[in-house]
C-alpha cells in the first residue's frame, strides 16, 4: 500500500539525484516545511545533499542536491528506515551504479529512468514493489536479479535497459527474468503460452501500454504462482485461458478464470448472458472480476456468495443491476468496497446498485407511471417536437428483482435514455414529431406494459 506521503506528493515529477557516502549518512540535519524549489517536499538533507521525507512508517528519498557516479542507499537515516524512492528521484543523472537499502519497499516511477551510464543495480532484501518505468532508458543496465521479496512490478519496469534490448533474453515474444514475464513484444498476437517455470508476470502485461492487445488466449503453466496481476484489462484482447492441468491455482471455464476449485471468481473475460447468475459453488469475488464490456445486464449474485473483493463490480456498477438471493447485506459484504466508493449506494432497488431478496420473480406490469411535464391520458402520452429532459416515473407490480427496460419502438422520434433497468424512473426526449409506442419489458423479455406516444408540433 502507498503510504500517506507517497499519496501527497505522487502526482509531481522532476529530475534529481542522490550521492550519500556509504560511510557518512549522518550528517547535518535540516528541517524544512512546505515545499522546497526543485525538490519533493523533504525534512532532512545531509552533508551530501541527499534529502528525505519523513512518512509515518519511515523516510522516502525523496530529493538529491549532491553529485557522485556510485550511490548507496542506508539502511536507515538518523535512526529512521529509509524506506522507500520517490518519483523521478535520480532520472537522467549519470550514476553508474547503486546500493539499495535493506529497509527499501518501494521504488516509484521513473526513479532511474533515463539514467544511461547506469550499470550496476544491487536491490535490498525488503523490495516489493516497483513502479512503472523505474528503470526505463537505462542502456547499460544489461545484469539484473530482482530479489524473491519482490511481489508487484510493470512491464515498463525494465524497458529500454540493456537487458530489455537483448535479444538473447527474450524466448519466442516474451521477456522472462528471475522467474518473471516481465514484457511481450509489441504486437504479440493470437496464442501466447507463458514459458514453464514462470511464477509471475508483471502488472498490465496484457493491456493496451503492455503491448499485448492482439493476445487471445493465454497458456498459464504448472509452475504460475497464484494472486497474480489481471491478466485482462485496458486494451486487452484476451478472450479465453488454457491451464496446464498440474496448476495448483488456476481454472477455466465459461469464459470465466477461476481458481483451482472454482470456488473464487478472479476474471471475466467473455461476453456473457443478460442475465448472469455466478454459479452456486462460488464463496469469493475477485478485485475488478467483471469488465465494462461483459454485455450482462443484470448479475444474480448467489447467498453462497461470502466475500467480494476491492471494486470487484466497480466496472459495471453503473450499467448493470446486481441482484442478491439473500435478503438483507451478509456480515462481511461490504458495497462500498465491491464497487468503489465513487458510487452513490443505498440498500435496495430502484437508486440503488445492488438489490436484496431477489428470487427470480420477474415483474408482471406497471401499476402506475407519471411525468415531470406532458400530458397523459390513460394510455396515452403527449408531448410538443423538441421537448427534452421529460423525467418519468414508474411503479412497477410486485415483482421481486425489479427489472424493467423501457424501449421505444422509434428512437428518431421518442428517445429513451434509463440509467439501469433497475432504477425507476427514466429520461424521455421528443426530437421530431411523430406517433410511437413506449414498451416496457420485464427480466424475461415479455411486454408489460406500452403506451402510445404523440410527438406533436409546437
Amino acid at each position: 500500500m502507498r503510504s500517506k506521503f507517497l499519496k501527497r506528493v505522487g502526482a509531481l515529477t522532476l529530475g534529481v539525484a542522490l550521492f550519500i557516502s556509504a560511510f557518512s549518512v549522518t550528517a547535518f540535519t535540516q528541517t524544512v516545511t512546505g515545499w522546497a524549489q526543485d525538490a519533493w517536499p523533504y525534512n532532512y538533507t545531509d552533508e551530501n545533499g541527499v534529502q528525505y521525507g519523513t512518512d509515518e512508517d519511515g523516510l522516502f528519498v525523496s530529493g538529491y542536491k549532491g553529485t557522485g557516479v556510485d550511490v548507496v542507499i542506508p539502511d536507515t537515516y538518523e535512526g529512521k528506515k529509509v524506506i522507500g524512492i520517490t518519483n523521478n528521484v535520480f532520472e537522467e543523472k549519470n550514476i553508474e551504479s547503486v546500493v539499495i537499502g535493506n529497509n527499501v519497499r518501494w521504488i516509484y516511477s521513473g526513479a532511474f529512468a533515463n539514467c544511461k551510464q547506469l550499470s550496476k543495480v544491487q536491490f535490498g532484501e525488503a523490495l516489493t514493489y516497483m513502479d512503472q518505468f523505474a528503470f526505463y532508458g537505462c542502456e547499460k543496465l544489461e545484469t539484473i536479479t530482482v530479489p524473491d521479496t519482490l511481489e508487484s512490478m510493470y512491464s515498463s519496469t525494465f524497458e529500454g535497459t540493456g537487458y530489455y534490448n537483448n535479444a538473447e533474453n527474450w524466448r519466442g515474444n516474451g521477456l522472462y527474468l528471475d522467474g518473471w514475464l516481465l514484457a511481450l513484444k509489441e504486437g504479440t498476437a493470437g496464442y501466447f503460452p507463458i514459458a514453464a517455470g514462470t511464477k509471475r508476470i508483471t502488472s498490465g502485461l496484457f493491456s493496451k501500454n503492455g503491448n499485448g492487445t492482439q493476445v487471445t488466449k493465454v497458456g498459464i503453466p504448472a509452475s504460475l504462482e497464484a494472486d497474480q496481476p489481471r491478466f485482462s484489462g485496458t486494451g486487452s484482447s484476451i478472450r479465453s485461458f488454457a491451464i496446464n492441468k498440474d496448476n495448483p491455482y488456476y481454472s477455466y471455464k465459461g469464459g470465466v478464470l477461476y481458481n483451482k476449485d472454482q470456488t473464487k471468481m478472479l476474471e471475466v473475460v467473455k461476453k456473457l448472458p443478460k442475465i448472469y447468475t455466478i454459479p452456486s459453488n462460488v464463496k469469493e469475488i475477485g478485485s475488478y472480476a467483471f469488465p465494462s464490456n461483459c454485455a450482462a445486464k443484470a448479475i444474480v449474485i448467489p447467498k453462497t456468495v461470502e466475500r467480494m473483493e476491492s471494486g470487484a463490480f466497480a466496472g459495471v456498477v453503473r450499467k448493470v443491476g446486481l441482484l442478491c438471493e439473500v435478503e438483507q447485506r451478509p456480515e462481511g459484504w461490504d458495497q462500498e468496497w465491491a464497487v468503489t466508493e465513487d458510487v452513490t449506494l443505498v440498500d435496495d432497488f430502484p437508486g440503488g446498485n445492488i438489490h436484496y431478496g431477489y428470487h427470480g420473480k420477474a415483474v408482471s406490469g406497471i401499476q402506475s407511471l407519471s411525468l415531470s411535464y406532458g400530458e397523459k391520458k390513460g394510455k396515452t402520452l403527449t408531448f410538443k417536437k423538441g421537448d427534452t429532459w421529460i423525467l418519468v416515473d414508474y411503479e412497477p407490480k410486485a415483482g421481486a428483482n425489479g427489472y424493467v427496460r423501457w424501449v421505444s419502438s422509434n428512437p428518431s422520434v421518442l428517445k429513451v435514455t434509463q440509467a439501469t433497468n433497475y432504477t425507476r424512473g427514466f429520461q424521455l426526449d421528443a426530437p421530431k414529431t411523430g406517433t410511437v409506442w413506449l414498451k416496457a419489458q420485464n427480466s424475461k423479455g415479455k411486454v408489460i406494459a406500452q403506451y402510445k406516444v404523440q410527438v406533436k408540433a409546437k
